[in-house]
């Protein structure tokens, strides 16, 4: 099996994610007033933290790769650490907000769930959510559709383990639109390991970037176009 993420993926990953985390984060949050403090599990290259930052005073993310987290964006609200998959590396009753954008398919485990409940405030909200882009027709265009497949599921929640200290609140998906230019499509396509190593083969690493762009522009006009992209959440409160 392929490694899912290297220098290269955290490279794309960093240079382009549809802008959808704080307009999925603006339905899942009721609070009118902002957050004290917000930890992001799962953390990436910093698009789902930066995203918090508009609904909380200081964003923690953790994500446990090192090659993600050099490529982190940078935020002056937003802190990033080191997650080893045992103990958060924080007090308890810290944070009043946790989100998990993408990351909870990798990381699901009971030992993650009493983490989020030991260093959660009481009634504090715990948000996991997700989006999937629409982009059979991209895909197919480069020869991609059937390459790569998984299990990935993109509405990943905490059934099957021990949910007693967590109350589901709601749960929601829905339908939102991005416009997205061929450049940054690219980088979408070539964040996929799977689709990247099979690209390499047919166009070599030189300019690949480039390449694919260029492929890309009789699919995608020059204004960019728009893509439907699934999303999905659910809202959880922490019982202490």
């Amino acid at each position: 099996m392929i490694d899912e993420y290297d220098d290269v993926t955290a490279y794309h990953y960093r240079a382009y994610r549809p802008p959808l985390h704080g307009e999925i984060l603006a339905e899942c949050i009721e609070n009118k007033g902002k957050y004290a403090k917000a930890l992001d599990i799962g953390s990436g290259t910093g698009h789902s933290s930066l995203a918090l930052t508009h609904f909380c005073d200081e964003v923690f993310g953790v994500e446990p790769s090192s090659l993600m987290r050099q490529q982190a964006l940078k935020h002056a609200n937003v802190e990033y650490f080191d997650y080893d998959k045992s103990r958060l590396p924080f007090d308890d009753a810290t944070f009043d907000l946790i989100t998990l954008a993408g990351s909870l398919y990798y990381a699901k485990s009971q030992r993650l769930l009493d983490e989020i409940v030991r260093v959660g405030t009481r009634d504090g909200s715990v948000i996991v959510y997700d989006f999937e882009l629409l982009l059979d027709e991209t895909l197919h265009g480069l020869n991609l559709k059937n390459l790569g497949e998984s299990s990935y599921n993109h509405q990943e929640d905490f059934s099957g383990l021990s949910e007693q200290k967590l109350s589901q609140i709601r749960a929601g998906s829905n339908e939102m639109e991005v416009k997205i230019g061929a450049s940054d499509l690219a980088h979408i396509v070539l964040s996929i390991k799977a689709f990247y190593v099979y690209l390499v083969d047919l166009h070599g690493k030189e300019r690949l970037l480039e390449k694919i762009a260029n492929l890309l522009r009789p699919i995608v006009d020059r204004e960019g176009f728009t893509t439907k992209a699934k999303t999905y959440y659910k809202v959880y409160r922490i019982v202490k």
